[in-house]
């Protein structure tokens, strides 16, 4: 882990402003901190999957800790204002290479459209954090309005694989259900595909009750 990545996670200023996204989002599930951490632990796995180098992956996790912190002021155009958000917290002397990339996978991470444009790098954060679908990622203040909702609760745990031609998306349940009836379920079918397309894979989906 780099120095920068290193002084990021232990910026009280920053970690208080992820937390208090939760805080005062009206958001159901964590766009703040915990959502933060569980999107690099995604990154980390894809990167590992697809052997990139550490600094890049650095800079992945990087920008995986910054991605939301315009979500405080709601959804709606959050990506333009975590990317600027995000600026404030990179040093003036980083290489301009580095920084680019990391504010522009900041601001195309909820893209829906021209996303075969987008590169690797921005690839791997948009999908990182469309893949966060655990339990944990749950925002303490949550509470279930419908069946709907209860899906999340099930997910114990996602991984990624490359068998042959495919990636496979892993999915490990608590118990049995079917993902299908989710209304998140088409959402994330579509982000596999679009990702696996970028690696000149077919994906796929697997669900497992442990």
């Amino acid at each position: 882990m780099s120095e920068l990545t290193e002084s990021l996670f232990s910026n009280k200023e920053l970690r208080r402003e992820l937390e208090e996204i939760d805080e005062s989002c009206p958001n159901e599930i964590s766009h703040g901190y915990q959502h933060a951490i569980n999107v690099i632990e995604n990154i980390k796995k894809l990167a590992k999957l697809l052997e990139i180098d550490e600094t890049t992956t650095d800079y992945l996790i990087i920008a995986g800790y910054l991605h939301d912190l315009g979500q405080k002021e709601g959804k709606k155009d959050h990506t333009i204002r975590s990317s600027k958000r995000a600026e404030k917290y990179l040093p003036e002397e980083m290489d301009k290479k580095w920084k680019q990339k990391i504010l522009s996978s900041i601001l195309h991470h909820h893209e829906h459209q021209n996303i075969k444009e987008l590169s690797l790098f921005e690839h791997i954060l948009l999908f990182a954090d469309k893949l966060d679908v655990t339990k944990v990622r749950q925002n303490k203040k949550y509470t279930s309005k419908n069946n709907q909702d209860n899906y999340i609760e099930t997910i114990e745990e996602v991984n990624f694989k490359i068998e042959g031609k495919n990636f496979i998306v892993e999915i490990i349940k608590n118990k049995e259900n079917n993902l299908k009836e989710w209304d998140y379920f088409k959402k994330m079918e579509e982000r596999v595909i679009e990702f696996a397309n970028k690696i000149n894979k077919t994906g796929k989906i697997i669900e497992k009750v442990e």
